[in-house]
């Protein structure tokens, strides 16, 4: 390696850290508010030990559970029932954002041709990967600050236990953000690289799931998440984890400044295949936009259709809960309705499965900016295409396929072990609220520049208000906020016909809107 690889390197994370800066500071207070949010859940589903210890013999020992969310070991604090609600699932939450971090200030950077342009300057070719790296492990450590606050606050956590619970973040995030470092290399498109990086934290996760069902300690060491678990925050805090996931770190970072000395500026390990030579079926953004998302689509359906049947299996054990009213009864009602218990559940987990439904619609309509920004919206529009059908087209696709994810959703509950009727009732009368935060999002492509953060910016309030708002104790204005706060709670409660058609012409609206705007505004901005 050349002494002048790095050179530029402080250079570039001063850059870095300009353009991340949101990031960092939005991912520390998404960290606090969660791990605060949940903490109040707690203490109305289980304020009491005996309530905690009911949780840990009931619903916490069932294998979907203990996938999802691994073992329910400490019920003394409310600190230890806490990160057993959240902890797994932000910790691979953490792993995403350091990973995307990664490959924003990489491969992205090469994609859009800044790279390159950076280059030309007294800038060595190691010097944006340690910016990248650099930045990721900032944004890892507001996210173990933001955990580590949010318990002491929140939960009430002494200070060793949270700052364990802050190490296990730092465990996974800095392990993918070396994971991301590699996958940078070896892929050609950004797009692609993430998609690397995340297909091995979700591969982690599962083997991790997998291990906690088999109670094997041995296959925990396999994964960064089960790294994480040997911490033991409230239980054993051990720091010796923080030292296995460094030397991972080191070893992928050396591994990718292996990779980076051998392939040129934009390549890839990997080259893309080549298309086909003539593209008749491509000749108007509508079906481009179908051709660039089927792959997408089909992990978001798949991921619905494995959350379904996860629902479903937790069905017997609401049945026995139902038998026993608690804080946990009390809380689903909150989310669901007023009707027998495991109608409540099924609407509830209906409204979390149309917020998956949403998440991808905004995705969707989100590579509107993608291309925007990378230049590619102005040559499409330097053809007959016009800026209403360019923006319409991911719109589109979007809102249409609303129905047949909550369809598949619905599906998935009902076949699996629930009533196939009551859970397709539940998951489609979700769709108009998912139309809003779609339309909400497209409305935010349109008014382009700092305005593209509302497409994300609907999906957060929609989530936090919707599901945590009542047990932080949000006033009602600030509910009703949120579209799926109106949505009729089936089949725990009856159907209404005016919330939905509100909810429906609302996203109309915001369409319109979006169509007016976008013609009226400079491409880029």
């Amino acid at each position: 390696m050349r002494p002048g690889a790095w050179a530029g390197t402080a250079g570039l994370c001063r850059l870095a850290f300009a353009t991340e800066r949101r990031w960092i500071v939005g991912t520390f207070l998404a960290f606090l508010a969660t791990y605060v949010a949940t903490a109040a859940q707690i203490r109305q589903i289980a304020p009491t030990v005996g309530e905690r210890v009911g949780l840990q013999g009931t619903i916490a020992q069932t294998p979907g559970f203990r996938v999802l969310l691994g073992p329910f070991e400490h019920t003394a604090e409310i600190g230890g029932a806490t990160l057993w609600r959240v902890g797994v699932f932000m910790l691979a939450v953490a792993g995403m954002l350091a990973a995307a971090c990664v490959v924003r200030l990489t491969r992205r950077a090469e994609e859009q041709g800044q790279a390159e342009l950076l280059g030309a300057a007294a800038v060595g070719r190691l010097a944006a990967l340690g910016a990248g790296l650099v930045a990721a492990a900032a944004l890892t450590l507001a996210a173990a600050v933001g955990a580590t606050l949010g318990l002491v606050v929140g939960a009430g956590a002494g200070a060793t236990d949270a700052v364990a619970a802050g190490a296990q973040v730092v465990v996974v995030g800095v392990a993918t953000a070396g994971l991301a470092a590699v996958a940078a290399q070896v892929a050609q498109a950004a797009r692609s690289a993430l998609g690397i990086a995340a297909g091995v934290l979700l591969a982690a996760y599962a083997v991790r799931g997998a291990a906690d069902v088999r109670h094997s300690d041995a296959v925990q060491w396999l994964t960064p998440f089960g790294w994480a678990a040997q911490v033991d925050p409230f239980g054993e805090d051990h720091w010796y984890p923080l030292g296995v996931a460094l030397l991972a770190t080191a070893l992928l970072v050396g591994l990718a400044v292996v990779l980076r000395d051998r392939r040129d500026v934009g390549a890839g390990l990997i080259a893309p295949r080549p298309g086909r030579p003539t593209g008749r079926q491509l000749g108007t953004p509508l079906a481009l936009t179908l051709r660039l998302e089927r792959r997408a689509g089909a992990v978001w359906l798949a991921g619905l259709v494995a959350f379904g049947i996860f629902v479903s299996s937790l069905v017997p054990t609401v049945v026995r809960l139902g038998s026993a009213e608690g804080g946990l009864a009390e809380a689903l009602r909150r989310l669901g309705g007023a009707g027998a218990l495991t109608d409540v559940f099924v609407s509830a987990m209906a409204s979390i499965g149309a917020l998956v439904v949403a998440s991808w619609g905004v995705a969707v309509v989100t590579r509107h900016h993608a291309d925007e920004t990378g230049g590619r919206l102005e040559q499409v529009l330097a053809t007959a295409v016009s800026r209403r059908s360019v923006l319409l087209a991911p719109a589109v696709v979007a809102l249409l396929g609303v129905l047949p994810a909550l369809a598949v959703s619905g599906v998935a509950i009902g076949l699996s072990g629930g009533d196939l009727g009551d859970a397709l009732a539940a998951a489609l009368v979700q769709a108009p609220a998912v139309w809003v935060v779609i339309a909400f999002a497209v409305l935010g492509q349109a008014l382009g520049g700092r305005w593209t953060a509302m497409a994300w910016g609907g999906v957060v309030w929609a989530t936090g208000v919707g599901q945590v708002g009542s047990a932080v104790g949000l006033p009602e204005w600030a509910q009703q906020a949120s579209p799926f706060t109106h949505v009729p709670g089936v089949p725990a409660d009856p159907f209404a016909l005016v919330p939905e058609l509100a909810l429906t012409v609302g996203a109309a609206l915001l369409l319109v809107a979006a169509v007016v705007v976008v013609r009226r505004r400079d491409v880029p901005r």
